[in-house]
C-alpha cells in the first residue's frame, strides 16, 4: 500500500510488508536491505544517444542506501557490476567491505566510478547496473501457531538484498528512469512548461517522447509541444500540435515526430503549451534529483526556475538523421532574418504584407504548409485557428520568415 499526505507529494511512503510477532515482544527482524537505487550513470542522465556520450564521457558514480532493520550489529559488504546486456560482456566489478551496520542504522554507500568505454560499440546499448548486498537473509520462518499453521513461510528476506536497473545509450535524451511516481503540470490557459537539456556536440533533434498519465481532466486536452533554443521571446524554433490521450500502459511514452527536424547545439529546452485551465500533469520521475533545477514554467509571461519539485518531468528529446532539418538560430542559417512590416500581429481575420512580393506561404509550426498567396498584400487569415504560425514571404532579394500569432 501507498500513503501520502494531502499537503502534496511531500511526505510519502510505500510499504512492502507489515510484520507483527506473536506479543510483540521484538519489533525488529533479521533484515538487511536496499531502500534506495542509484540515480543515472551518464551524468545528469539515464539515457543519452552514444554519440553524444563518447563526446564528454563523464560517468556518475552512483549510490544506494542501506537499511539494518535488525537488533543487532551486521557487517556491510555489497558488489557493484555493469554489465553490457547487448552483448552480454561484464564491464567493471568490484567488491566493497565498509565497517559495520549498527541495529536499525542506514547509510547512504558508493559504488563503480569508472567502467571499460572502449568496450562500447553499436548504435544501441542497454547497460545493466547490479548492486548485490551480502546480508545472509533467509525466508522468514518466525512461528508455528497452536493450530500447527506456519507464519510468515513464504516472505523471502533476500528479495530487497538486489537492485538493478538499466541506462540506455540509444537515441534520447532522458532525465527520468522511465517510471513515474507522480505527476506534475499546470492548470493555466496559455501556461508553459519547459526543461532544459543540453548536447555535447550539435545534433539533430527530430521528435519528442511524452508520458501524460491517464487522467480524466487531461484525456484529449490539446496542446503545443515546443523546442526553445533559449526561454526569450523569440527563442523558439519548433512547435507541433498534439492532443494528449490515455497511455497504452503505466510509463508508456508516445513519440512525435517534429515536421521538420531541427538543429540544435549547447543548451535547448523542450516543453508544453496549454490552451485550458483544466490540470494537464506530465509524469514526474522522482529518482533524480539532479533534474530538479532544469523545470522551468512560464504563467506570468516571465519564465521561472522551479523550487518546489523534486525529480524529473517525463519528457524526452529523440535523435537521429533527417533530410529536413531546420536549423536553429544558434546555428548559421540558410534563410535571411528580416523584420517584416507584417501587420496585426498579433492578429484576426487577415494581415497586411507591404514590401513587394511574389509569394507568401503560411506554415503551422509542425512544418505543413496550409495555405499560399500571389501578390495580394492582404492576406485571409478566415477559418485558421488561433495559435502561431509561420509565414514565409519570397521577394527579389531572398526569403524571409517571420513568426504570426492569430488571437482573436
Amino acid at each position: 500500500q501507498s500513503f501520502t499526505s494531502l499537503s502534496g507529494i511531500f511526505d510519502t511512503w510505500h510499504i512492502d510488508y507489515v510484520y507483527l510477532n506473536q506479543d510483540r515482544v521484538n519489533l525488529r527482524i533479521l533484515d538487511r536491505t536496499i531502500s534506495k537505487g542509484p540515480g543515472p550513470l551518464f551524468g545528469d542522465f539515464y539515457q543519452m544517444p552514444l554519440n553524444q556520450f563518447l563526446a564528454n564521457p563523464t560517468i556518475s558514480v552512483q549510490e544506494i542506501i542501506v537499511n539494518n532493520l535488525d537488533n543487532t550489529i551486521h557487517p556491510l559488504d555489497y558488489t557493484h557490476t555493469i554489465r553490457d546486456l547487448t552483448t552480454g560482456r561484464r564491464l567493471a566489478t568490484q567488491q566493497f567491505i565498509a565497517n559495520i551496520l549498527i541495529p536499525l542504522e542506514t547509510r547512504t554507500v558508493a559504488g563503480l566510478d569508472t567502467f571499460n568505454i572502449a568496450q562500447l560499440t553499436g548504435d544501441s546499448i542497454v547497460l545493466e547496473s547490479e548492486f548485490f548486498y551480502t546480508t545472509g537473509d533467509r525466508n522468514l520462518f518466525e512461528e508455528v501457531s497452536a493450530e500447527g499453521d506456519t507464519i510468515f513461510l513464504d516472505i523471502d528476506l533476500t528479495i530487497n538484498d538486489t537492485l538493478r536497473t538499466t541506462n540506455v545509450l540509444h537515441n534520447v535524451i532522458a532525465y527520468d528512469d522511465g517510471s513515474a511516481e507522480f505527476a506534475a503540470g499546470l492548470n493555466l490557459d496559455q501556461g508553459q512548461l519547459a526543461v532544459q537539456f543540453y548536447v555535447n556536440e550539435p545534433d539533430t533533434l527530430s521528435g519528442l517522447q511524452v508520458y501524460f498519465p491517464a487522467f480524466p481532466a487531461s484525456s484529449n486536452q490539446p496542446l503545443d509541444l515546443i523546442v526553445w533554443d533559449n526561454l526569450s521571446e523569440d527563442g523558439e524554433i519548433a512547435r507541433t500540435s498534439y492532443t494528449v490521450t490515455e497511455p497504452l500502459a503505466i510509463n508508456v511514452f508516445e513519440e512525435v515526430t517534429l515536421r521538420p527536424a531541427v538543429g540544435v547545439s549547447d543548451t535547448f529546452y523542450v516543453g508544453f503549451q496549454q490552451f485550458t485551465n483544466e490540470y494537464i500533469g506530465l509524469g514526474l520521475d522522482r529518482s533524480n534529483d539532479a533534474a530538479s533545477d532544469k523545470i522551468f514554467s512560464n504563467t506570468t509571461n516571465n519564465w521561472e526556475q522551479n523550487t518546489l519539485l523534486s525529480g524529473a518531468l517525463m519528457i524526452r528529446p529523440v535523435f537521429g538523421e533527417r533530410t529536413d532539418v531546420v536549423l536553429a538560430a544558434s546555428n548559421p542559417s540558410p534563410i535571411v532574418e528580416k523584420k517584416l512590416n507584417i501587420y496585426p500581429n498579433p492578429a484576426q481575420d487577415f494581415v497586411t504584407i507591404e514590401e513587394p512580393f511574389q509569394q507568401v506561404s503560411i506554415f503551422n509550426m509542425a512544418g505543413q504548409l496550409l495555405r499560399n498567396f500571389d501578390r495580394q498584400a492582404t492576406i485571409s487569415l478566415s477559418g485558421m485557428k488561433e495559435g502561431l504560425y509561420l509565414i514565409k514571404v519570397e521577394t527579389n532579394q531572398g526569403v524571409y520568415n517571420s513568426k504570426l500569432m492569430i488571437k482573436r
